[in-house]
């Protein structure tokens, strides 16, 4: 079984040797010149904004406080003015309580909707909207009522395993409720009842 021995094999399983040699650079010192060029003109850019920057904030300061010290070098008498004063704090409270009977001040309350969370009986009537086993989803849908202006209440169930629901309206009498949820089944239909809670 001997075999010719291949002068190309160095070892037992017949693979040709290898043959190692060093990598083949390719660097080109142009990019690094190009570089450093950029980075060169970025930098002295950069630092005479900065310069001009500094220099418009200084002139600016000195010109502010340059007309200070001017308009303290010129200004009258301070004490004539505060003699004044007095009179012309009476006719402006007499100009403004005249204004105020001439045109009464109307004032609007903006209510800003809300979502509250109820963990716990009220005693209220409430008309509902949702009623999911799930709290995220009744979120989600508060949020979107939310958007359209409804103020809403997420009522929390008594035990883990009833429903999570949520309250569009709520009043102290059923007959109250039932108005209010007549004149919501306009933007809900008939998807919407009364619970007591």
């Amino acid at each position: 079984m001997n075999t010719p021995k291949d002068p190309n094999v160095d070892n037992k399983f017949g693979l040709p040797r290898e043959e190692f040699r060093p990598m083949e650079t390719t660097s080109n010192r142009k990019w690094l010149r190009v570089t450093l060029l950029i980075a060169g003109v970025v930098l002295v850019a950069g630092a005479a904004i900065v310069w001009w920057l500094l220099q418009s904030t200084l002139k600016t300061k000195l010109t502010s406080l340059y007309n200070t010290q001017i308009s303290k070098e010129e200004a009258p008498d301070a004490s004539l003015e505060l003699d004044m004063i007095p009179n012309l704090e009476d006719e402006l409270l007499a100009d403004l309580q005249e204004a105020a009977k001439e045109a009464p001040i109307k004032q609007e309350v903006i209510i800003t909707p809300t979502i509250e969370t109820i963990h716990a009986p009220t005693g209220l009537y409430h008309v509902i909207a949702a009623s999911c086993i799930d709290h995220d989803l009744v979120m989600d849908y508060a949020k979107i009522l939310l958007k359209k202006g409804f103020s809403t209440q997420i009522i929390m169930p008594k035990q883990a395993k009833n429903f999570v629901r949520l309250s569009i309206a709520q009043a102290n009498t059923w007959q109250e409720a039932s108005k209010h949820k007549n004149e919501l089944q306009a933007e809900f239909g008939n998807k919407i009842w009364i619970m007591r809670y």
